[in-house]
């Protein structure tokens, strides 16, 4: 869900990727859109892809992420962003970032030099940080040394970009050490300066 900065009107997603458009005050709706490929059925399995709503550029664009599934029961998705006009939300861009093993776009920031900052999370290990610059499709800097990545965060002035991923995660907890034993999963932070700044990116 994603409130309109002007504060009249709410925007839903559900799990079939389609949109809802409500008024406030009142919630009346007046209007959907469906993203047919974020949305994946088969034998009586439905896998949504939408994972993000959020407005931009003072509420005149709605921005659509996550991933468009190609299977079903395990994270198999291509992370999609897509760039839709408001209110008419009508598709003006969409990037796909990545192959189907890469599942979906799981957060996004936009960064005040001008760019977009991404992490994306699909099968066990994999996962992506992303700059991508608005209207292309291709990413200016890319990364994959880091596994799941779920979350990340822009520097009040734009120095740096924070990830959260996870370490030792398999879905099913397969990683054991010498004596046979599960081993816990972690959550490392990844530091990354950002493009023209002066500080040195680190990993803690």
């Amino acid at each position: 869900m994603a409130i309109h900065p002007a504060k009249q009107a709410i925007v839903t997603g559900d799990l079939f990727g389609v949109l809802r458009r409500f008024e406030l005050p009142g919630g009346k709706c007046v209007g959907e859109t469906t993203l047919a490929g974020m949305h994946f059925y088969k034998r009586i399995q439905d896998v949504g892809g939408l994972r993000l709503l959020r407005f931009h550029d003072e509420g005149r664009t709605l921005i659509c992420a996550g991933g468009e599934p190609q299977a079903t029961g395990r994270a198999i998705a291509i992370p999609t962003i897509h760039w839709l006009d408001w209110p008419k939300c009508r598709i003006a861009h969409t990037a796909r970032l990545g192959a189907k093993n890469h599942g979906f776009v799981f957060d996004l920031a936009w960064h005040p030099h001008g760019f977009w900052a991404v992490v994306t999370s699909g099968q066990p290990g994999s996962g992506q940080f992303l700059l991508l610059k608005p209207g292309q499709e291709k990413p200016f800097f890319h990364s994959t040394k880091m596994s799941n990545c779920h979350s990340l965060a822009v520097h009040g002035d734009g120095r740096m970009v924070v990830t959260a991923s996870n370490r030792n995660s398999q879905g099913n907890g397969a990683v054991r050490d010498k004596g046979g034993n599960y081993v816990a999963n972690f959550s490392p932070l990844h530091v990354f300066a950002a493009p023209g700044s002066e500080e040195k990116p680190a990993a803690g």
